[in-house]
């Protein structure tokens, strides 16, 4: 039901930028006008400067609970919308596939970068809704 990808990346903690401007160092196609920092103030981070991020790929059909589960076994955590905003900024490759960030959703939306062909775009989906049903996505999650 799951694979946890081998390969991680890394976030570095930075305090200093707004949304907007993680959002442009992102360099993405299509930007979810919701995305502000009015909606998503960055907030300061204490925690370790350099995190590493790891993949959980569902390839069968489930929920998010589902994948929520599976984390904890592999004591994973998920990432704030911060470190999602991070991650986009600094991590552009992403293999053409969409990444669902399960951070606490705002107004029941998280987070979602995907890519196709060479266009990248960051949106709000509502994943954490009962019915919402998730294949081929990849989770990043907080390796501790």
């Amino acid at each position: 039901m799951f694979l946890v990808r081998k390969k991680w990346f890394e976030i570095v903690q930075m305090n200093n930028l707004t949304t907007e401007e993680l959002i442009e160092e992102g360099e993405y196609s299509g930007v979810n006008e919701e995305l502000t920092s009015d909606n998503f103030p960055f907030r300061v981070c204490k925690s370790k400067k350099i995190k590493k991020v790891r993949f959980i790929e569902t390839i069968a059909d489930c929920d998010v609970f589902d994948i929520l589960s599976f984390a904890s076994t592999q004591n994973f955590k998920e990432l704030t919308y911060e470190e999602a905003l991070l991650f986009g900024a600094q991590n552009k490759e992403l293999c053409n596939k969409t990444l669902c960030f399960l951070h606490e959703p705002w107004k029941e939306k998280t987070i979602v970068i995907r890519e196709d062909n060479k266009n990248r775009y960051i949106d709000l989906y509502y994943v954490y809704s009962k019915t919402a049903r998730i294949m081929s996505f990849l989770f990043p999650f907080i390796e501790d």
